[in-house]
């Protein structure tokens, strides 16, 4: 019985061992892939950009720089992985998710005020404006 368990357990470590092995290369065909994808964006948005009615295609290039830098994050998400044996550190899922934040400031820039005072507000803070341009600073509410 103590030979079947020992046997048991010298499988379940290959299997994990070449399941690793097996995510490795997964992860980094995804990168490869990603990276070409990169490459294709950036292409598409120099060439946009270079257009002599750029101005026309405003929201166009602001769509394909959101692609591009959407695209960018997982590529540094699937660096940190390779870097790690597969783990992702915390501070670098917080840093996504504060350019998602910003990210989605700037796809919604029309109402970027509203936005973060309705959000912010439900979270027991509250927004000054001032000045001409509308600076905009938060502050936290006294417990």
């Amino acid at each position: 019985m103590k030979k079947l368990a020992e046997r048991f357990e010298q499988l379940a470590q290959m299997l994990a061992q070449f399941f690793s092995g097996l995510s490795v290369i997964v992860i980094a065909l995804l990168g490869l892939i990603l990276l070409v994808r990169i490459g294709l964006e950036l292409k598409v948005l120099v060439g946009l950009s270079l257009k002599l009615d750029a101005a026309n295609n405003f929201y166009l290039i602001m769509d394909k720089i959101v692609a591009f830098f959407i695209l960018f994050e997982f590529f540094a998400m699937i660096i940190s992985a390779l870097k790690n044996k597969g783990h992702v550190s915390i501070t670098l899922l917080m840093g996504l998710g504060l350019t998602a934040l910003l990210r989605n400031l700037l796809i919604i820039h029309d109402d970027y005020l509203d936005i973060i005072s309705r959000h912010y507000l439900k979270r027991g803070g509250y927004l000054v404006v001032s000045g001409r341009n509308g600076y905009l600073s938060a502050l936290r509410s006294p417990r």
